[in-house]
């Protein structure tokens, strides 16, 4: 069984996407120059580093951010779209109806749609050459599933997306030095758009 270096202890050993959207602007290189989605979907795939001592926390971390990254698309097309049928109500001039009501309500609460479970994994897919020129590159899918709370009513979302990872062993020892991971972060963004 392979294992990571203990060279790879006192550093870092791993790398991920964070799949957080809450990454702060100024660590994204040329955001200006990009699109809504584009510095979103750079945001998603801040590199997440991790050592030996904490990688053990990655499955929890992706879970966490994404399903927090998720939130924060379905929080902010729900205000547009509410604020959007207001207005038609207002500029319409008919009375606010339960249906408008009700939609204020969604409006002010900070709960109208929690986050309950999340659940992700990764697939190999299988390929012939594994060999590249860093170590061992594997092609895989992310999968994850999130369990969201809507008016009492448990929904689940799935999502995907393509990526690889990437291990590159140690020359000394038996083990990997480095494990390196990416994901199409912005067709996980569409995917999520899309939910």
């Amino acid at each position: 069984q392979r294992t990571l270096s203990s060279k790879a202890d006192a550093t870092s050993c791993c790398s991920l996407p964070s799949l957080s959207l809450q990454s702060k602007r100024s660590r994204i290189e040329g955001a200006e120059k990009l699109t809504a989605e584009n510095e979103a979907a750079k945001k998603l795939s801040v590199p997440l580093t991790l050592g030996k001592s904490n990688i053990s926390t990655s499955p929890t971390t992706m879970s966490r951010n994404i399903s927090l990254s998720l939130m924060m698309l379905i929080d902010s097309r729900l205000r547009s779209s509410i604020l959007a049928l207001m207005k038609q109500v207002t500029d319409s001039g008919r009375e606010q109806s339960l249906h408008s009501k009700i939609l204020m309500s969604l409006l002010s609460s900070e709960r109208a749609i929690l986050w309950s479970a999340a659940v992700t994994s990764f697939r190999v897919v299988p390929v012939d050459d594994i060999q590249g020129e860093t170590g061992i590159i594997l092609p895989v899918i992310f999968d994850v599933v999130i369990d969201l709370i809507t008016l009492g009513n448990v929904v689940p979302v799935s999502l995907s997306a393509p990526g690889t990872i990437t291990g590159s062993l140690s020359p000394s020892e038996d083990g990997l030095e480095f494990v390196e991971m990416t994901i199409d972060t912005l067709g996980l963004l569409q995917n999520m758009m899309k939910q």
